[in-house]
């Protein structure tokens, strides 16, 4: 029976391996992100024929599952601040640390896939990641159509909650295969929206970093959103299952969930008016 209780996955032991045991650091996460993006693109294009850009995300999401679980542990993370003689309702773990790894994690992934765009001829990108770039492709310039404000927002919030859902029903899986999925689909769109603008080489890496600057703000509050929304999934689960749990602070996790459910909503408004102010000027810019 201890034998049992003490048994680790191959998962567990590789991951604790890479990390050396301890919980992994934001930078670490993203060169993680990075890898097993580029790995599972790779992957899929070595493999596959059809569907290579969505094929490549569940790849992603396999690689990376060891990783967001070993952040998201709040049993151990208690275990390691009790040793050290701090204790945390939320396990050891900062809902805001942990909100900046799982950001690192989306700008790896979103950093892998424009990176591929870049390096593959025009045609190929398209044939690899059609599932990403189908409402763009075939077109001659940009294509960028501004929204209004309450259209923006109400997809934000369709999004946010689309990820409060698979992380409950999945948990680190669904949460994942959201954010994977956003990830690549902006990382490949402005990547391929440079293409189409400046043409090959550094004139091509010099309009992706130009136009990836300008949509920043948006970007990072919309991830941010989606992000805290997976917080509020983990938390909100964890509440669910283990609500007899006396060794449960109930009341510190119902209030960690409201929290960044309001965090996440102001997040996403804020990113559905950035977009709005943004769009105008980025449409001029990439058309001109």
């Amino acid at each position: 029976m201890d034998a049992l209780s003490s048994f680790k996955g191959t998962e567990t032991i590789i991951v604790e391996q890479i990390y050396g045991g301890k919980q992994p650091r934001s930078w670490q996460v993203f060169v993680a992100a990075v890898a097993f993006a580029c790995l599972a693109i790779a992957g899929s294009r070595r493999v596959f024929d059809d569907a290579q850009g969505a094929i490549s995300i569940f790849l992603c999401v396999l690689g990376l599952m060891p990783t967001l679980a070993n952040l998201v542990n709040f049993r151990e993370q208690r275990r390691r601040y009790e040793r050290q003689g701090m204790a945390s309702a939320l396990g050891g773990q900062r809902s805001h640390n942990l909100a900046v790894s799982i950001l690192a994690l989306f700008g790896g992934v979103m950093l892998a896939y424009g990176g591929w765009v870049l390096v593959l001829p025009v045609e190929q990108s398209e044939t690899t990641f059609a599932t990403q770039l189908s409402h763009w492709l075939g077109m001659t310039d940009p294509g960028f159509v501004a929204g209004s404000f309450l259209g923006i927002l109400v997809n934000n919030l369709i999004v946010g909650f689309g990820v409060l859902v698979l992380t409950l029903l999945y948990r680190n899986g669904g949460a994942l295969l959201v954010l994977c999925w956003n990830a690549s689909v902006w990382g490949t769109a402005f990547a391929y929206f440079a293409r189409l603008q400046f043409g090959d080489g550094g004139a091509a890496l010099g309009g992706w970093l130009a136009l990836s600057a300008a949509v920043f703000p948006h970007v990072l509050l919309e991830a941010t959103g989606y992000v805290l929304m997976v917080l509020v999934g983990l938390f909100a689960l964890r509440v669910i299952v283990r609500y007899r749990d006396p060794a449960l602070d109930r009341a510190s996790h119902i209030r960690a969930v409201i929290r960044l459910s309001a965090v996440a909503l102001v997040a996403l408004v804020l990113a559905a008016w950035v977009e709005t102010s943004l769009a105008p000027g980025l449409v001029e810019r990439l058309s001109g």
